[in-house]
Order: C-alpha cells, then sequence, then structure tokens
C-alpha cells in the first residue's frame, strides 16, 4: 500500500479510519473504519474526500469494490452514490471463490485552475 494516496481519520490523536486510492487509476481498494466507530459518517466523510481529490485530479468516475457477502458495505456504498457493475468470483489459492461486487460512481472533475485566492 502506498501510504501517500491514503487518507486518516483521527479522534483525540487516536487512528479511527482510512481510505486509500490507487496510484494508477481512479480506485479505491481500501475503506476501513473501526467497527465500533461504524455508523457515525467517518467512513462518507473519508470516501468523499477520496472523490474530490480524484475530481481535481480529473476523475470523471470512481471504481471499487467489497466482498459480495457484506451487505451493509454494498448498501453503504449505494448510498454515497455508487452503481453495481458487476458481481464476481475469484478463485483464492485452493479456498472458496471469493465473490466480489464491483461498483462505480460518476464524478464532476475539475476542469479548471486552482490558484490562490
Amino acid at each position: 500500500m502506498n501510504w501517500q494516496n491514503t487518507i486518516v481519520a483521527t479522534i483525540d490523536g487516536i487512528v479511527v479510519g482510512w481510505c486509500c486510492r490507487s496510484s494508477r487509476r481512479s480506485y479505491i481498494p481500501y475503506l476501513f473504519v473501526m467497527p465500533d466507530m461504524q455508523g457515525h459518517g467517518i467512513g462518507a466523510s473519508l470516501l468523499n474526500r477520496m472523490e474530490t481529490i480524484l475530481e481535481l485530479q480529473g476523475a470523471s468516475k470512481v471504481h471499487l469494490e467489497t466482498p459480495a457477502d457484506n451487505v451493509r458495505a454494498v448498501r453503504f456504498y449505494e448510498r454515497q452514490g455508487y452503481h453495481i457493475l458487476a458481481l464476481r468470483g475469484e478463485p483464492r489459492s485452493g479456498h472458496d471463490p471469493f465473490a466480489s461486487v464491483h461498483l462505480e460512481k460518476q464524478l464532476q472533475p475539475f476542469a479548471g485552475e486552482i490558484g490562490e485566492d
């Protein structure tokens, strides 16, 4: 993981969540919030900030995925404006296939110049 592409949420100096993006494409492979801190808007704030960064870099859409059996996560992403693209199963080193839901959200890329005001 490349930490320079990561946003970290802290409360009183304690890390409670983080969101990481790919450096080569508009893809978010990780969004994590401590279980006891979920449901307080931390994940939505992290995701929104990461989407803003991608928009400022000119991205017109963002992709992510989550395990198919994590219904709570799928519903969370749908509430954030993501749409399901596909359900995929991928074998993981001899274990049962891992099914994931691939989601996408349209962004509004920034087309102007960023200047100092």
